[in-house]
């Protein structure tokens, strides 16, 4: 289990690549769990900042994780994953 603000990384998969993501962990989502519930102020955001859906429950426990992305014009950006649990590695 790990506790917030801890930096982590995991694979998905993109448009058929695997992709490797970093980000900050924000809180634990438990199984079952509707994130927007736990989590209101998700329903403030763009969706471009929200990678997954905030409504739905998951079988799985997960972890609600920030990624900050770099904008091309300068700048940054926030935006949410909810990776499961077991695919995440602590970054040293």
């Amino acid at each position: 289990m790990y506790s917030e603000q801890t930096k982590v990384t995991w694979e998905s998969a993109s448009q058929g690549s695997m992709i490797e993501k970093t980000g900050t962990i924000y809180s634990l989502l438990p199984s079952y769990c509707v994130p927007i519930l736990q989590e209101p102020w998700l329903a403030e955001l763009k969706p471009s900042q929200l990678k997954f859906n905030p409504s739905e429950c998951s079988k799985n426990e997960r972890y609600l994780v920030k990624v900050v992305i770099p904008l091309k014009r300068g700048g940054e950006k926030d935006v949410y994953y909810a990776p499961r649990a077991s695919v995440l590695t602590k970054v040293d």
